[in-house]
């Protein structure tokens, strides 16, 4: 591992590995072409841009194939793309819809957009098709979002080399059989996570608040779940309890779901946290 990136505190060695091969690939694109990783997850791609930008000359990207994707692929451009764009080093914003073309046209070949569904008398969760892909053999790093779209039908954007493989055996979720068809990219352009907005009152920004004000526990036995590693920040098993939690953060508790933290600026008139969240459903 770089000495440089000491100052990075990883939770094991599978992100050392993570980040290792980001810095490989980033060093691979400098002169050839564009290189593209396998799916990070939230904190995985805040540990691989720290590390990048602390050596300064790269120019990457995160692209997941929709505007809101958590779980995305890293983006790494060579020199002349660089400067054909008149872009800087560091992490381009994919926001900007130039941009995300580019990614988009850069990653045709390594990103597929699955359409999963089944009956319309069945109700499928994310759980449940996350658990049909698992059980497949297939590692979650080659699995990107997962878009539940209605109460019948979920998108899943997986790695190029296992769309086909997906596409011919998954054929039931859970007992429930379904039907798999590859779709287009430009499909993705309108998808959004299905979430229900909701407030919650939390007397700081610390984690442990913030997991009982979400999940309607109580502060000791939040800290007893993050102690156990059962509820997790940014995908994090291993967060402190004082941790503090902003905007943009994802929080999983074990149980109680999985939520996007959307608002930590509003107060109330004794000073606590008004907190507006996005539950995934």
């Amino acid at each position: 591992m770089n000495k440089s990136l000491s100052f990075l505190s990883f939770a094991d060695d599978d992100e050392k590995r993570v980040v290792s091969y980001a810095l490989e690939l980033a060093e691979r694109s400098r002169d050839s072409q564009t290189r593209v990783s396998s799916f990070l997850n939230i904190r995985e791609q805040k540990l691989v841009k720290t590390a990048l930008m602390s050596d300064g000359s790269f120019c990457f990207a995160f692209y997941g194939g929709f505007k809101d994707a958590e779980r995305r692929v890293l983006v790494c451009f060579p020199e002349y793309v660089m400067y054909s764009l008149l872009l800087e080093p560091g992490c381009i914003d994919t926001s900007d819809k130039a941009v995300f073309d580019l990614c988009k046209e850069s990653c045709k070949d390594s990103i597929k957009l699955l359409n999963v569904s089944c009956s319309d008398f069945v109700k499928l969760s994310h759980r449940d098709y996350m658990g049909a892909i698992l059980s497949l053999g297939i590692e979650r790093r080659a699995v990107g979002d997962i878009i539940v779209h209605s109460e019948h039908d979920a998108y899943i954007f997986v790695s190029d080399k296992l769309a086909g493989f997906i596409t011919d055996n998954l054929t039931s979720v859970g007992r429930t059989p379904v039907k798999v068809k590859l779709c287009g990219n430009d499909t993705a352009v309108n998808l959004k996570h299905n979430t229900i907005a909701a407030q919650a009152i939390a007397s700081s920004l610390r984690f442990d608040c913030v997991v009982s004000a979400i999940t309607g526990i109580s502060r000791e036995k939040s800290k007893t779940l993050i102690s156990q590693g059962l509820a997790e920040l940014n995908y994090y098993s291993k967060a402190s309890p004082d941790d503090t939690v902003s905007d943009g953060d994802i929080i999983s508790v074990r149980g109680h779901g999985k939520y996007k933290i959307a608002d930590t600026n509003a107060t109330t008139s004794k000073g606590k946290s008004r907190i507006t969240v996005l539950k995934y459903i």
